[in-house]
């Protein structure tokens, strides 16, 4: 004779919504995270914050590009975005910076 089991379902807390989200746009923030890491974002903003537009002629690259991958990498912390399109390291972002005793900018996983 089969049984029917039914299982005991929670309400899904806020912890479980960031971290569903975590894993449904991981992707995307690894994608950002390379290109910034290869161009050494951290490094140029070691001495103060700077604008996309300056990050854009310093790393040779689409200025607007490189805004939108700054602020969605702000939008978790790594670079902290300013008024008028500036961005600052954060502690997290300075895990990017080269030729520092914590950085990770060379794991294999953030620049291959």
């Amino acid at each position: 004779m089969a049984t029917t089991q039914t299982l005991a379902v929670s309400i899904p807390q806020a912890q479980d919504f960031e971290r569903m989200m975590q894993l449904a746009t991981g992707m995307g923030f690894t994608a950002a995270l390379q290109p910034i890491a290869r161009m050494n974002i951290a490094d140029f903003l070691a001495d103060g914050p700077l604008s996309a537009a300056d990050l854009a002629l310093k790393t040779n690259s689409n200025a607007e590009a490189l805004y939108r991958v700054m602020r969605l990498l702000a939008s978790a912390g790594v670079f902290a975005e300013l008024p008028g399109k500036q961005f600052a390291l954060t502690p997290m972002s300075e895990l990017l910076r080269t030729n520092t005793p914590v950085s990770l900018r060379d794991f294999r996983g953030v620049d291959e």
